[in-house]
C-alpha cells in the first residue's frame, strides 16, 4: 500500500546538481537577460549609419506655346539626385562602447555562472562530507 508521503529516493550527482543551479539561479538568469541585451546593442550598433537619397526631376513648358500652334518653343527637363552618408567620431565611440558592454556583460554571465557552480559543487561536497561523518559517528557509538 503506497502512502502520500512516500516518495521515490533519487541520487542527485554533482554535475546534475550544478546542471539545475544553473538553469533556475537568479542571478544566472538575471547577467543572461543583461548579456543578451547587450548582445542585441552590439549587433545593432552600425543602425546609426543612416545614408540618405533623394532623386528629383522638373520639367517646364511656357504656357504661352501651348496656345499657339507655333510648334517652335522651349522646354526644360531636369533630373537630380543626392546620396549621403554621416559618420561621426560620436558613431565610432557608439559602436565601441556596445562592443565593451558585449565583452563586459559576456564576462559578468561567466562570473555568475562559476560563482554558482563553486557554490554548489561546496555545498554538495558539504554535504557528502557531513552525510560520511554522521555515518562513521554512528559506527563509534
Amino acid at each position: 500500500m503506497n502512502s502520500i508521503y512516500a516518495q521515490e529516493i533519487k541520487t542527485l550527482s554533482v554535475e546534475d546538481a550544478v546542471s539545475l543551479a544553473k538553469e533556475n539561479n537568479v542571478s544566472v538568469q538575471s547577467a543572461q537577460i543583461t548579456l543578451d541585451a547587450a548582445k542585441r546593442a552590439h549587433a545593432h550598433s552600425w543602425n546609426s549609419i543612416s545614408p540618405t537619397a533623394s532623386v528629383g526631376a522638373t520639367a517646364s513648358v511656357p504656357v504661352d506655346s501651348l496656345s499657339d500652334n507655333d510648334s517652335n518653343y522651349t522646354a526644360s527637363y531636369g533630373i537630380n539626385a543626392t546620396v549621403s552618408l554621416n559618420l561621426s567620431a560620436n558613431l565610432y565611440t557608439t559602436m565601441n562602447s556596445a562592443r565593451i558592454a558585449y565583452e563586459s556583460g559576456k564576462l559578468t554571465f561567466d562570473q555568475a555562472v562559476k560563482s554558482v557552480e563553486l557554490s554548489v559543487r561546496q555545498a554538495f561536497y558539504g554535504l557528502l562530507y557531513e552525510k560520511e561523518n554522521i555515518t562513521l559517528q554512528e559506527r563509534n557509538l
